[in-house]
């Protein structure tokens, strides 16, 4: 805790004649929540021996905030307030194993048409109605990012087999149909089973299946997997 620490820090000032510094956030009589600059240093007589301490006290709680914000929006989509790509990312590279876990990818860039008629914002606030949906089928083991402007990806923490992947998509693909077909606009859901490939290959080749899986959409095709025909394709 902050009080833990500043503590610590006056107990060196104490103890070892050294100068204090650091910044905490403090709850004033009046309940609000501020973000101070803590300084100070011990006053010693010609013995060594601390008599006093001074310092002063400086309210950074405007900085701290555009700081704290900043920080957050490094890792967030400032739209739809979710994790972005770079998050994402993140904890794929961080993951030892990925292999046994999936991804899952909403492709909506059938809405950037819409944006042409009915104007820019418009497009953007479907993408949030649908994040927002998506969201009821977050949970620890399907954490949802926004990966692009148009592209949400669910990272799916190992799924018992293919068949349940299959079964969270086809989830995934009715809440999307629940807002976008009045719109009248279609959707491409891809899916990946991680290996042990470049975390940034992997995301190439879902976004291949999302795409596919959109020019599929008139089709039925509710999800369309990555698999070795469009491996074979890419290399052509």
């Amino acid at each position: 805790s902050h009080r833990k620490k500043v503590q610590e820090e006056w107990n060196s000032i104490v103890h070892n004649d050294t100068p204090f510094s650091q910044e905490y956030e403090i709850i004033t009589k009046g309940g609000d929540t501020k973000w101070v600059y803590d300084t100070g240093r011990g006053i010693f007589d010609d013995d060594g021996t601390i008599i006093a301490t001074e310092g002063m006290l400086f309210d950074i709680s405007k900085r701290k905030r555009q700081e704290l914000t900043l920080a957050y929006y490094h890792d967030h989509d400032e739209w739809t307030e979710l994790p972005n790509r770079r998050s994402l990312v993140s904890i794929l590279e961080a993951e030892h194993k990925k292999a046994g876990h999936a991804l899952l990818a909403v492709n909506l860039t059938a809405l950037h048409a819409l944006s042409t008629v009915h104007g820019f914002l418009n497009s953007r606030n479907l993408v949030k109605r649908v994040a927002i949906a998506l969201q009821s089928l977050s949970d620890s083991k399907h954490v949802l990012f926004s990966s692009y402007e148009y592209q949400l990806i669910f990272f799916i923490k190992e799924p018992t087999d293919s068949a349940m992947s299959l079964a969270f998509g086809r989830k995934v693909s009715k809440k999307v149909a629940s807002l976008l077909r009045e719109e009248r606009v279609g959707w491409g859901i891809g899916l990946i089973e991680l290996s042990d490939a470049p975390v940034e290959e992997s995301l190439t080749n879902l976004l291949i299946a999302s795409e596919q899986g959109l020019s599929d959409f008139d089709a039925g095709q509710e999800v369309c997997i990555f698999d070795e025909k469009m491996q074979e394709a890419m290399r052509r």
